[in-house]
């Protein structure tokens, strides 16, 4: 699910992205213009507007970003109070030995860094998924068709 929602986040923050990008080269290249046809507030009112848009889409995706790994912290939490429950139960009942709970128990943390590490994974993954598809979408006709004069 997590890398569903990534995808579909990344897509629309490149697009925000290229607006801004967009604009920006535009700008650039055709400043005398924009100066002699008196276009610089109405430029600047959009260029405003885009730049708030990506930054409020980017702080939005860097909440959902701190709400995966505050959840994922308290999913690790959790587990590490159930494997301290279940340990101390199966201490009792002296069906496992105190040196091997403590093993078991001093290595839960590799658990958690295991799921960040298949979690950044699946991130980059997702990542080099959208930027592959922006560019064969260059050489795909259907998005981005060959003019013709």
């Amino acid at each position: 699910m997590r890398v569903k929602v990534h995808k579909k986040r990344i897509i629309i923050y490149n697009k925000k992205f290229d607006k801004i990008n967009s604009i920006t080269t535009e700008i650039v290249k055709s400043e005398r213009d924009i100066k002699s046809l008196g276009l610089e507030e109405k430029l600047k009112v959009t260029t405003e507007g885009y730049y708030e848009d990506y930054n409020n889409y980017e702080f939005k995706m860097n909440v959902l970003n701190g709400a995966f790994a505050h959840t994922r912290t308290l999913i690790s939490i959790v587990f590490g109070l159930i494997a301290l429950i279940i340990g101390i139960m199966l201490l009792e009942r002296s069906l496992l030995v105190f040196a091997s709970f403590m093993v078991i128990y001093s290595n839960k943390y590799s658990f958690n860094n295991l799921v960040v590490q298949i979690s950044s994974i699946l991130d980059i993954k997702t990542n080099l998924d959208v930027y592959s598809e922006r560019i064969f979408a260059l050489f795909d006709n259907k998005q981005f068709p060959v003019e013709k004069f």
